[in-house]
């Protein structure tokens, strides 16, 4: 049976990349779910109560930056930098505990 530092790499291992696949499929999913459609910003949504305590959207804003998202889809970079972003926080956790744990 392999020794319990080598099982922790492993799923550490096994999550990262996980992360690092899932999180650009989860990011248009969980914009549209915030309200940023295709067709704007959806009545009654979270998206559409951020808007209404901020007014008039700036552009180049996060807020602007989302609609453009719902309207026209995340770009391969956006994909990339999340998968990234995913990578990093879950390896460096898994980490963390790993090295906690002793």
């Amino acid at each position: 049976m392999p020794s319990t530092s080598t099982l922790v790499v492993v799923a550490g291992v096994t999550c990262t990349v996980g992360a690092a696949v899932v999180a650009p499929l989860a990011l248009p999913v969980i914009i549209w779910g915030a309200g940023f459609t295709g067709a704007g910003v959806a009545a009654g949504s979270a998206a559409a109560a951020g808007q209404a305590m901020i007014g008039n959207v700036a552009a180049g804003s996060a807020f602007a930056a989302l609609q453009s998202a719902g309207v026209l889809g995340v770009a391969g970079t956006t994909s990339a930098a999340v998968s990234g972003a995913a990578a990093a926080v879950t390896g460096a956790t898994t980490g963390a505990l790993a090295w906690l744990r002793g």
